[in-house]
């Protein structure tokens, strides 16, 4: 809990909007409430281990759109339990035993990474969808022009049926008068 108050203030030093919960189950369901950009996770909590608690992030905010960036902020340093956190779906693994200015340092690179992912996945979509506009309007104009061919071809059909009726009517006057 102390560690945890140390980097909450640390942070909103920072200007970073901080909430602190001490509840691994609790967080995960503010999780689901709420979004935010990046959660700490320590390795070591009561009920559920950090690791679990990634794996189920990541299982409940699959969606580009509520990424998270995860970071288990420990202070165990063997290369099991880092591992376990990258494969349970940490972004980074940070010890305590770390200077705060370069702990802070991660978390800024990792929240700019997000960030540029997901102005790039916005810029992408906008592309798309003008790609998307262009091939609707395309196809609008395709279809006015063949609506237009087939309205022509339609007039014709008509004039030659006209013409045809005229004639079909005098034969059927001259048989008649004959």
């Amino acid at each position: 809990p102390t560690y945890l108050r140390y980097v909450e203030q640390e942070l909103k030093k920072e200007h970073y909007q901080v909430e602190t919960i001490e509840d691994p189950a609790k967080a995960l369901t503010r999780l689901d409430e709420t979004t935010f950009d990046c959660v700490l996770v320590d390795f070591e909590m009561g009920g559920i281990d950090g690791a679990e608690v990634c794996r189920r992030i990541r299982q409940r905010h699959r969606e580009p759109e509520t990424e998270i960036v995860l970071i288990m902020l420990t202070s165990h340093e063997d290369k099991t339990r880092m591992t376990a956190g990258f494969n349970a779906g940490a972004d980074d693994y940070i010890s305590k035993s770390a200077d705060m200015a370069v702990t802070k340092a991660r978390i800024r690179a990792l929240l700019r990474r997000k960030f540029l992912v997901e102005e790039n996945r916005r810029i992408v979509d906008e592309i798309r969808e003008k790609e998307l506009d262009a091939v609707r309007a395309r196809a609008e104009r395709e279809a006015a022009e063949l609506r237009a061919t087939m309205a022509d071809q339609l007039a014709a059909a008509n004039r030659e049926l006209d013409r045809a009726n005229q004639e079909l009517e005098h034969f059927a006057y001259s048989a008649a008068h004959d």
